[in-house]
């Protein structure tokens, strides 16, 4: 694996809704906060969802549940990545509770896509430059 540079860390604070049957996080929600954090970053590094003729694409995504979380708790999360492809780019999330314990480790691809002909480009240089 390819050394991972440190994208961004967010916070978040579990919602009871967020609970499953058995009073632990469910497994979906995983992935909520998988997109949450990746949104808020491609938000910060210029990427306007709103308005773009081009954007990022999930290919894959995936997720190893390694301890519960119970509510009330908050997830600290750190979003990596490791070098970007030509149109893509191998996001990692790591989950901590707030005891700093491992809770889950997650992964996903994003591909640059041209939304009117649903083919893959380049990424766009200035997001080329933040993963660099």
């Amino acid at each position: 694996m390819a050394e991972l540079k440190q994208l961004s860390e967010e916070t978040i604070a579990l919602f009871w809704s967020d609970m499953d049957a058995l009073g632990h996080l469910n497994n979906v929600t995983y992935f909520r906060y998988m997109e949450e954090v990746r949104v808020r970053w491609l938000s910060a590094a210029g990427f306007d969802f709103t308005s773009s003729d081009t954007g990022p694409v999930l290919y894959d995504a995936q997720c190893t549940y390694m301890k519960p979380m119970v509510y009330p708790a908050s997830l600290r999360i750190v979003l990596l990545a490791e070098p970007p492809r030509r149109s893509s780019v191998n996001l990692f999330y790591h989950f901590y509770s707030s005891s700093e314990v491992m809770v889950a480790k997650a992964s996903s691809k994003i591909v640059w896509v041209d939304y009117q002909r649903m083919k893959s480009i380049s990424l766009p240089d200035s997001l080329q430059q933040r993963l660099s």
